[in-house]
């Protein structure tokens, strides 16, 4: 029953447009967490769909709702968006999916918002270790998709997205530190208190 479950989870993240990740230089994702990698990849299809005309990806997970109108009446009422409030939710914390309207204060992910499309190595969603026993957690990036790595390498991005970036992949590591907001739910906001929520303007549309 799981394993029909997990099956047709893909399938719709398929049918949704998204990319089903395995690997990457960094980590592998574990085949018995496939539920969490699939949301992962169906947000990061959303976030790639809302770069902006000025190549910076939504600030927030929020503005893709906004985003999402704009390609509708641009596009006589089409969207590339999918936009499903259960994607942002990792399978086993027991959230419960609320209106994506407000799901900056609901999800169980932290987003890194505006970095630019051609920074490959800066990531666009964490699923931090608190969601994973502790453990371990999910890292997603433009360039190397979704990887898993140690709960102490994960707490470091979350502090310092621009660690992974390196010379010859994507802008300098100064120009990444202006542009970047990073969203931290209020659930998880305990443990990452040496983390600032920036604000900066959204993308242009």
């Amino acid at each position: 029953m799981t394993k029909s479950i997990s099956i047709l989870m893909m399938l719709i993240c398929l049918l949704a447009g998204c990319k089903q990740y395995s690997s990457s230089p960094y980590g592998r994702v574990s085949a018995t967490d496939e539920a969490v990698s699939n949301n992962l990849a169906c947000i990061l299809h959303d976030l790639q769909g809302g770069n902006g005309e000025d190549g910076h990806f939504p600030a927030r997970f929020s503005e893709l709702l906004e985003i999402d109108a704009v390609l509708r009446e641009q596009s006589h009422g089409a969207s590339s968006l999918d936009l499903n409030s259960n994607y942002f939710v990792c399978p086993g914390t027991g959230t419960k999916p609320g209106n994506i309207t407000n799901v900056d204060d609901w999800t169980d992910f932290i987003s890194i918002g505006n970095s630019k499309d051609f920074d490959p190595a800066v990531p666009v969603v964490i699923s931090p270790p608190e969601n994973h026993k502790g453990k371990f957690g999910y890292v997603v990036t433009p360039g190397q998709g979704i990887f898993q790595l140690p709960a102490d390498k994960v707490r470091a991005l979350v502090k310092e997205p621009w660690l992974l970036c390196k010379d010859g992949r994507g802008r300098d590591v100064e120009s990444v530190k202006r542009d970047i907001v990073v969203n931290v739910p209020p659930r998880l906001r305990p443990y990452y208190t040496n983390v600032n929520n920036w604000t900066r303007p959204p993308s242009k549309w």
